[in-house]
């Protein structure tokens, strides 16, 4: 069960499932709003309003702790021109990973 709650709710996300998750979400955000008349207006809009939320906050926000940015990135997802060339600079940007070197003995760790 952890490990599912895990894969729906990531705390990191590297390049390839950043891609993957994004490209998904965006192909259910067009079919809700390809299968959407204008008569109907609060189930396909609260449909793309979770989508949404779940990809700034599920898709957006684990690959920008992967990059090593600050959370606060994340506020510029809700400007939609901005919100593409982040998704551009979070595909092609590089995981940071923190190694812990042991110190020797009476020495603080790096």
């Amino acid at each position: 069960m952890r490990s599912l709650i895990e894969f729906i709710f990531p705390r990191k996300l590297h390049r390839v499932a950043y891609f993957l998750r994004l490209f998904a979400s965006n192909i259910g955000l067009g079919v809700i709003f390809a299968t959407s008349s204008p008569l109907e207006q609060l189930a396909p809009f609260l449909g793309f309003a979770a989508l949404a939320i779940y990809q700034v906050l599920f898709i957006g926000l684990p690959r920008l702790r992967d990059t090593g940015m600050s959370g606060w990135w994340i506020l510029l997802a809700f400007i939609p021109v901005v919100y593409v060339f982040l998704s551009i600079i979070l595909l092609f940007r590089a995981p940071e990973y923190h190694f812990e070197r042991e110190a020797p003995h009476g020495a603080e760790a790096i």
